[in-house]
């Protein structure tokens, strides 16, 4: 046994102890585990002592005074991050160390991370770290009770992520306060390059990094050099905050920098939030499970429908395959795509699609069995706050937007145009779940908003999300049939005939029968993503804009748009006019 593996037992040996010291203490206590403090951490001496020291080191050209205020930045964003989390255990801290503020409380895992940090280095750090964390764990899931696991399940990594940086805080200020290390720079420099990283990237950590570069170069044998999280120029998405993080590492003597793409949770106002909580949990299916679950099957060579993801973290973040490297872009929905694009996009939309069936043909069952939890509805779910969402997409539709159009309705009165309307919306409703009828997949939905239902929602949705009317009239069928084809190809490179599953017959006949399904969605999701960018902006960002205009009423908001946007004004007529030739045909 080498030196090395001999420190890991013992580390592990440590963790189990304080594991079983723990859990024995709760028994014991019967502790509610709902509450928890940094005051320790915000005491005036911490502080201090990184402010003098700071001074002293003299780090860079931060004064002392912006770096302490960086501190308690720092501090307070960990503090906030927990207080998100609906589910924090907590015990009262006993180490050597901590006897100063023996009544303090800190998060269950706290004791365990800083331990871990206290005595250990970089290198050991980077190849045993999470191993580490996942052994203390296993030892907590085996003696805590069930009811406390399932809970802590959920927000475990949460926790994690939150007080490391409060831990390495901690450690810094007790290593200033100790003359044993003798020269305090040298030992102490790796944590004031931590504290650097903390407080000009404290959205990502150098222990997430670890795991991106193992991930992304398959090999545990580098060396991180620097790291740098930077906002995506432009605007990829709507749900979430966007990055570019640059991992710079050494490997087999080479310096390699790969760019990648980061994708969080927003933080901008509540009611998104719940929505990209909600949603986000749903694009971890997709690179938790369903590509993994591919490979498995041996279908690796058309599970490349979506980029390489090398990280997640729950309810926080993904890092995914940046692919503006490899020179995409984001389709701007205020210019629609021309006809080669949406041709390009369908045949990768039937790949997908495929996917589908032929796992569910090699493995046996339906991929929702096992999955049920992924496909819970999110934007037609008629509760929550995402379901309201769409509700007020809908009001708006017939009490807003038909009003404004009146002329539209040519041959039957608007009072029962609103009333057909009105019926395709419930009809909706039933057109997206999963059916009984027709054979369901995995439907994209953008990949944030995945549902297990008939391919041709799916299909019919992206058409009448990204074309103009014009191109609509002239191509529509083209579209329907190069996708029907597509799919046919690849199901019968695996030895699968189209016919077993949707002859051409049924096809036609289910796009026939979805389609005021598909109009509809687009209604009402071109009713907000058209938006001019700077509306769009306020309402992502201002909590009382955000609020009234997806759960109550836009009337104002649509009325200064449709008088100025000729653009959106012609959009919106046009799917309403769509809808109308569908439903009176």
């Amino acid at each position: 046994m080498d030196l090395n593996e001999y420190f890991l037992d013992g580390m592990k040996s440590f963790l189990k102890s304080l594991a079983l010291k723990q859990c024995k203490c709760l028994a014991e206590k019967h502790e509610q585990l709902d509450k928890y403090s940094f005051d320790e951490c915000r005491s005036e001496q911490f502080l201090s002592s990184l402010h003098e020291e700071y001074e002293r080191l003299r780090l860079g050209d931060k004064s002392a005074h912006n770096l302490k205020l960086g501190v308690l930045k720092t501090i307070n964003a960990c503090e906030e991050k927990l207080k998100d989390l609906s589910y924090c255990p907590y015990m009262p801290t006993k180490t050597k160390l901590l006897d100063r503020y023996p009544e303090k409380t800190f998060p269950l895992v706290y004791e365990a991370i800083f331990n871990i940090f206290y005595y250990t280095d970089q290198h050991f750090r980077q190849h045993n770290f999470h191993d580490l964390l996942s052994y203390y764990y296993t030892v907590l899931k085996q003696e805590l009770h069930s009811d406390i696991i399932s809970s802590l399940d959920l927000v475990w990594e949460n926790i994690v992520r939150a007080v490391i940086p409060l831990a390495k805080l901690h450690i810094l200020s007790t290593l200033f306060e100790t003359s044993f290390f003798g020269d305090i720079f040298t030992f102490v420099n790796p944590l004031i390059v931590k504290l650097n990283e903390i407080m000009m990237f404290p959205n990502i950590l150098r222990e997430d990094c670890y795991e991106i570069v193992k991930n992304k170069a398959g090999t545990e044998n580098f060396k991180l050099i620097n790291f740098e999280l930077a906002p995506f120029e432009g605007n990829p998405g709507y749900l979430g905050e966007y990055f570019q993080l640059q991992i710079s590492f050494e490997l087999e003597k080479k310096e390699i920098t790969c760019q990648m793409f980061a994708k969080y949770i927003t933080s901008m106002n509540q009611t998104l939030r719940v929505l990209s909580e909600i949603s986000f949990k749903k694009e971890t299916f997709i690179y938790k499970h369903f590509v993994p679950k591919l490979k498995e099957f041996g279908l690796q060579n058309i599970a490349n429908f979506a980029p390489e993801c090398y990280f997640i973290r729950n309810n926080d973040v993904m890092i995914l395959q940046d692919l503006s490297v490899s020179n995409y872009v984001s389709p701007d929905l205020s210019s629609p795509e021309d006809y080669e694009w949406c041709v390009l996009a369908i045949k990768k939309l039937a790949q997908f699609h495929a996917c589908t069936f032929l796992l569910e043909n090699r493995s046996g069952k339906e991929i929702q069995q096992e999955y049920k939890e992924y496909f819970r509805e999110v934007m037609w779910a008629k509760e929550d706050v995402s379901g309201a969402i769409m509700k007020c997409s809908i009001r708006t539709t017939i009490e807003y937007f038909l009003e404004k159009f009146s002329d539209i309705s040519k041959a039957i009165t608007l009072g029962r145009f609103k009333e057909q309307v009105g019926i395709a919306f419930d009809s909706m409703y039933d057109h997206i779940e999963e059916s009984q009828i027709y054979r369901n997949v995995v439907c994209h939905g953008d990949i944030w908003l995945i549902r297990y239902s008939p391919p041709m929602v799916d299909l019919l949705f992206f058409i009448y999300m990204n074309t103009t009317k014009n191109m609509r009239t002239m191509f529509k069928y083209e579209l329907l049939d190069i996708y029907y084809e597509t799919l046919s190809h690849i199901l019968k490179m695996y030895n699968v005939d189209i016919n077993t599953i949707y002859s051409r017959e049924i096809f036609s006949q289910a796009c026939k029968e979805f389609e005021s399904t598909a109009i509809c969605q687009a209604i009402c999701y071109h009713q907000i993503l058209q938006l001019p960018k700077t509306i769009l902006d306020v309402i992502r960002t201002d909590e009382n804009t955000s609020r009234n205009f997806f759960q109550i009423n836009r009337s104002k908001i649509l009325d200064e748009t449709l008088e100025k946007d000729m653009r959106y004004r012609s959009i919106m007529r046009d799917m309403l006019e769509d809808l109308y030739d569908v439903l009176n045909v």
